[in-house]
């Protein structure tokens, strides 16, 4: 839960204004917090 209130504005920022490789690595990293915590 922290996890996400962390990651979710910065994902958000980077899909506004990030390039599509950033943004595919940004939900591969989200992803294996999210199964890790």
């Amino acid at each position: 839960m922290l996890t996400a209130a962390v990651l979710i504005p910065a994902v958000v920022a980077a899909v506004w204004w990030g390039p599509t490789g950033l943004i595919a690595a940004l939900t591969g990293l989200v992803t294996l917090l999210a199964l890790l915590e």
